[in-house]
């Protein structure tokens, strides 16, 4: 029987290969679809791997603040008197009432305890202690200056006049006056001096006798000693 195949019909057709399976190995294989993705870490695994959570203590480390010395207490507030104790001075001191007064109102207005206020006390009576000796040693000074000048104005008759001045402290003056001029040191200055010495004068004009009221205990002094009994 003849072959009625023709070319088209008897032509047998060659099969097409297969695309090879994903990682088969072979070099022209192509995969399909996207490259797979890495696998996402897990939870609380730290990045370079070593599954430690960063935002965790490593181990053997406590939390935080874990083993530190604890704070100190935070320090009390002063504590204000509702009214001042009595202040300490030394003796020969004395805080007057109405000074007294203003100083606890001003120490409660700046809320000063009562170790404070009196720190502040025991400054204020330095200060006028030493006020008061510098004073005093002004007033010596004083006292000294005013005694050179008399005797500087008088000039070499100086004790001549001076016996007319103490005649007449002695018949016109009092103890008391005695007394004044030497605390006050009026009784060397110029002024007061010259004073006594005019009245004196006016004594001896009128035949006043001074040794009839010369003082007891004078007797064998010069009228400079007895006007200036701290000259010795």
């Amino acid at each position: 029987m003849a072959d009625e195949s023709t070319l088209l019909t008897g032509a047998v057709a060659t099969p097409t290969p297969a695309a090879p399976a994903a990682g088969s190995g072979e070099p022209n294989a192509t995969p399909k679809g996207d490259a797979p993705k890495p696998a996402a870490p897990a939870a609380g695994a730290a990045p370079d791997g070593s599954g430690q959570d960063p935002t965790k203590p490593k181990d053997g480390e406590g939390k935080p603040g874990e083993g530190q010395p604890p704070k100190p207490p935070a320090p009390a507030a002063p504590v204000v008197p509702e009214k001042y104790a009595d202040f300490t001075v030394p003796e020969g001191f004395e805080l007057r009432p109405e000074v007294l007064g203003e100083f606890t109102a001003a120490a409660k207005e700046l809320k000063l305890t009562q170790e404070q206020a009196q720190k502040l006390v025991d400054l204020q009576t330095k200060v006028a202690d030493n006020m008061t000796k510098d004073s005093a040693a002004q007033f010596e000074e004083m006292k000294a200056s005013w005694k050179q000048d008399t005797l500087k104005i008088l000039g070499s008759d100086a004790d001549k006049q001076l016996a007319l001045a103490a005649a007449a402290r002695d018949k016109f003056g009092t103890e008391a006056l005695r007394t004044f001029l030497d605390e006050s040191g009026l009784g060397s200055h110029p002024a007061v001096v010259q004073f006594f010495i005019s009245v004196g004068k006016g004594m001896s004009e009128d035949g006043f006798s001074e040794g009839a009221n010369k003082p007891v205990g004078t007797a064998g002094k010069s009228h400079a000693q007895i006007l200036y009994p701290e000259n010795k």
